[in-house]
């Protein structure tokens, strides 16, 4: 396969690191000497992809500089049947020594080499081989994967080549309370960016643990401290956190309620179609959401924009309150790639759990739901409700929202 090198260098060694071939192409070239009418038809029947070679090399450079640099080499056919190769420079990992920088170079675009970019392109494990030769604590960012976002030559130019290190950096805090941040964020890949959003509300950090950031009150406290101006202490118990959340959470809705005029919800249609199907109570308007967590004291009267995208619906059932949502659950098998409705949160007065037997009601009704949900998957990632779908619901019950 045809070498390329950009920059018409003469000062530089190449190496190949890897190969790949494809027999379909052999077996194709061979067909094409014999007939190429025969060849063309064989060609077209089978994607394309499967006639494509690739070759991986590194081109080191005396002032050890050094290019990674992924070809391809396509087969296709002229009007006239004759067959062509075209040569391709998928991508280059470019380091260079002076000032101890990695990028990416990809389509004509150059950009930061990050960690997660490297395991995408990287993936080849004499690519990775060679790399980490050159450079072993790329292996401590490859292991841990807060790092995603962190570029190498970052790691590099700060030296971050331990796990403490690479950790402190993340959250800009000192090694002990990094270690209770990166214990949650495993569990909870959220935590990280909420801590990069708000962690200038909270102090006594030396007092933050699991515990703590595992809260499911957390996120609404950030977004509502944030808005008052006011500090989260890290602290705090249980009963302390919770009765500064529904003060602030109740000067929120008083806010809304003064400036927020009654207006619908623009709920999905799948919504709509499980109310109707459950007999349950679906909340339409946004003074029903405000209403009902006045009513419960939790934060579903901000669930506004969630619901007018799509994203949940919420439904008043008896003395609790469902959060239901169209998507695909966190705790799906990841090879599953079906949306189904699913409970992300059903709660009662003070963000209490419903009771075991009514949530196996709900779920039960979810269950049957979704054998025949088959007809939304064309739906978009951000909903759009059919104009009418809302105003017909209204009439077919015989209720204005409030």
């Amino acid at each position: 396969m045809k070498q390329k090198d950009e920059n018409k260098r003469t000062d530089f060694v190449s190496i190949k690191l890897a190969e790949s071939k494809s027999s379909k192409r052999e077996k194709l070239i061979e067909i094409y000497k014999k007939d190429r009418n025969k060849a063309r038809v064989i060609f077209e029947n089978e994607s394309s992809g499967l006639f494509v070679e690739s070759s991986i090399y590194v081109y080191e450079y005396d002032n050890k500089d050094f290019r990674v640099v992924h070809f391809t080499n396509n087969l296709s056919f002229s009007k006239n049947n004759i067959i062509y190769r075209r040569d391709k420079t998928d991508y280059i990992i470019i380091y260079k020594h002076a000032t101890k920088s990695f990028y990416l170079k990809i389509n004509g675009h150059f950009k930061p080499l990050t960690v997660l970019t490297f395991k995408n392109y990287c993936y080849h494990s004499d690519v990775q081989k060679y790399l980490l030769s050159k450079f072993g604590w790329i292996r401590n960012a490859l292991e841990l994967d807060l790092t995603h976002h962190i570029t190498l030559t970052t790691i590099l130019k700060k030296k971050l080549f331990n796990r403490e290190k690479l950790i402190k950096h993340i959250f800009g805090v000192n090694h002990n309370v990094a270690k209770v941040l990166t214990e949650v964020s495993v569990e909870a890949h959220h935590i990280r960016y909420l801590w990069k959003k708000y962690n200038h509300l909270f102090y006594n950090l030396d007092k933050l643990t699991p515990e703590f950031l595992r809260n499911h009150l957390l996120q609404d406290t950030c977004k509502f401290a944030q808005s008052f101006n006011e500090k989260i202490n890290c602290a705090w118990g249980e009963k302390r956190f919770k009765q500064f959340h529904d003060e602030l959470y109740k000067k929120h809705i008083d806010v809304i309620l003064e400036f927020e005029p009654l207006s619908l919800l623009n709920v999905a249609e799948v919504y709509l179609d499980f109310a109707k199907y459950s007999g349950y109570k679906i909340l339409i308007s946004n003074h029903d959401l405000i209403a009902e967590g006045k009513k419960q004291s939790h934060c579903v009267g901000t669930y506004s924009p969630q619901v007018n995208s799509g994203t949940c619906a919420i439904f008043s059932i008896g003395a609790y309150t469902l959060d239901l949502r169209f998507s695909i659950p966190w705790d799906r098998n990841k090879e599953l790639k079906d949306k189904i409705l699913h409970i992300a949160q059903f709660r009662g007065y003070s963000n209490c759990d419903a009771p075991k037997e009514l949530y196996a009601e709900v779920q039960e009704y979810i269950d049957e739901f979704n054998k025949d949900v088959k007809k939304y998957e064309l739906m978009s990632h951000r909903f759009i409700s059919v104009p009418n779908n809302l105003d017909l619901f209204i009439a077919e019950q015989g209720d204005l929202p409030f």
